[in-house]
């Protein structure tokens, strides 16, 4: 893991993220179309839910050709298995997989696994919902 992705990994911890994600895709999209379908289904998750917050890292995949996203999602009251399923079918170009997020099974460190400081992280994360581990200090 390089120093990087350690930061990241550490600031990314603290948040209460509800939902792991995979985004894929059916082929022939670019690069650029499939940003903006991700942002779309983001979109549609928010319209639903307020408070969301979210984390997208891009993929290639193990061929180079599996282009994919990896997505946290936290700020969600309900994460049952009917919502996960709401969730999946709001995914319309390829494959969703939304399970919950387990902190102690390396979620973030999955994600940033072939991230570094020039892929194309996309987020919304809100300071607010940042969980605080000791408080009037």
């Amino acid at each position: 893991m390089t120093e990087w992705q350690k930061a990241m990994t550490a600031w990314l911890a603290p948040f209460p993220w509800n939902l792991f994600c995979t985004l894929t895709f059916r082929p022939y999209f670019t690069v650029r179309r499939r940003q903006e379908l991700m942002r779309g289904w983001i979109k549609d998750v928010k319209r639903e839910r307020s408070n969301v917050n979210w984390i997208a890292v891009p993929e290639h995949g193990r061929t180079g050709n599996d282009y994919h996203f990896h997505v946290l999602i936290g700020g969600l009251p309900d994460v049952s298995a009917h919502e996960r399923l709401h969730l999946m079918n709001l995914w319309t170009s390829g494959d969703a997989l939304i399970t919950e997020f387990r902190p102690g099974e390396s979620g973030i460190t999955y994600i940033l696994k072939d991230a570094g400081p020039e892929t194309e992280i996309e987020f919304e994360i809100s300071e607010h919902s940042r969980m605080q581990s000791s408080f009037g200090k």
